[in-house]
């Protein structure tokens, strides 16, 4: 069997990296590579989906999601960031981050065109770009300036093949929160 060539990108060194530290013989060390946990998983997170199963989620899920998830959601954005969104035909519910991510740049992607990613970045963002036939391009920032690149720096790298700008607030790795001045909007060439 021959696989196809875009998936010849090379691997997550995130992935590397966990790799190599689970075969430590340390016991006391607290892994930072990954966004997992360092303690148990909460009691009343372990109890709400043990009461899950019991009344019957056991089965594939809606394709957005459940209806009452979606609507949760939307309300928790109403309520606390001022954000109305329709739970029927704008919230999609995903299994984590990296899918929502693969869907996102899929949909809005096409082969040739770009992506800008403030760096420092969390490194599966330029693979699912990739893998999209679409190119990254990168805007750095240093420490010096908070983590956070200028405005005009991103609004530089935009071209007529720019169609999507990848922020993540609280950004991973570094944990900088974009403050709201950097709310001004890009503009994107049609």
């Amino acid at each position: 069997m021959r696989f196809a060539s875009r998936t010849s990108l090379p691997p997550n060194p995130i992935v590397g990296l966990s790799d190599k530290i689970a075969s430590l013989p340390l016991k006391d060390l607290i892994p930072l590579q990954q966004g997992d946990l360092s303690m148990d998983t909460p009691r009343e997170i372990m109890d709400a989906a043990s009461d899950a199963l019991e009344r019957g989620y056991t089965k594939y899920a809606p394709a957005a999601g459940y209806p009452e998830l979606r609507n949760a959601v939307a309300k928790k954005l109403h309520d606390y960031n001022q954000i109305d969104l329709d739970p029927e035909t704008q919230i999609l519910i995903t299994q984590g981050s990296t899918e929502a991510l693969y869907l996102a740049v899929n949909a809005l992607l096409d082969p040739g065109e770009e992506a800008i990613i403030p760096a420092p970045y969390y490194p599966p963002y330029d693979s699912l770009i990739k893998t999209s036939g679409a190119t990254p391009r990168y805007v750095g920032a240093t420490e010096d300036e908070g983590w956070l690149p200028a405005p005009k720096a991103i609004e530089k790298a935009v071209n007529k093949r720019t169609r999507a700008l990848l922020i993540n607030t609280p950004n991973n790795p570094t944990g900088t929160v974009y403050p709201r001045k950097y709310r001004a909007p890009c503009q994107f060439p049609p």
